[in-house]
């Protein structure tokens, strides 16, 4: 179960810390940041009532991402269901951060900083992360991703601690 105890885990929280760096968050307004705006302008919303929906076409791409983690909003309505919340608030954007980590099997790797293999588990849900099937590219064509070096070294600045590749 999803519980808010689990982000007493330093290397969870790290990792959270590593989808907001590689999603472009990782900034004072990330959990009210929309899709497609860039860290020094920003596209915001204003309530944490529910997830914005406001989709926002950048580049040939087209997306109503929103909050720390670039929740799609059909994702969120399935994991507020699940998880039993209420809003889009950031104890509600992590909670449902961690449920996705749990839906992809990569909860416990994460936990136990086997962090490459969490990044692989992950990257068909963040578009930034790389997919070692595509040559370290996205899994979603067209869209840009960081390296898993890259990752790994900004998972280590936030604390985490890497116990397997």
């Amino acid at each position: 179960m999803i519980t808010k105890q689990l982000l007493l885990n330093k290397n969870l929280v790290a990792f959270l810390s590593t989808i907001s760096f590689s999603e472009g968050t990782n900034t004072p307004v990330g959990y009210r940041t929309i899709f497609g705006g860039t860290k020094s302008n920003p596209i915001l919303f204003d309530s944490f009532t529910d997830h914005p929906r406001r989709v926002i076409n950048v580049n040939g791409l087209r997306s109503d991402a929103a909050g720390r983690y670039q929740l799609m909003s059909y994702t969120f309505d399935e994991l507020k269901v699940v998880l039993g919340i209420t809003d889009f608030s950031p104890d509600s954007q992590d909670l449902c951060a961690c449920q996705l980590l749990n839906e992809r099997n990569s909860l416990n790797d994460v936990c136990n900083g086997n962090f490459d293999t969490a990044v692989q588990k992950l990257c068909t849900i963040w578009a930034s992360f790389p997919d070692a099937s595509k040559a370290g590219r996205s899994h979603y064509g067209g869209q840009p991703s960081h390296t898993i070096d890259i990752l790994r070294t900004a998972y280590m600045g936030y604390g985490g601690i890497v116990t397997s590749t």
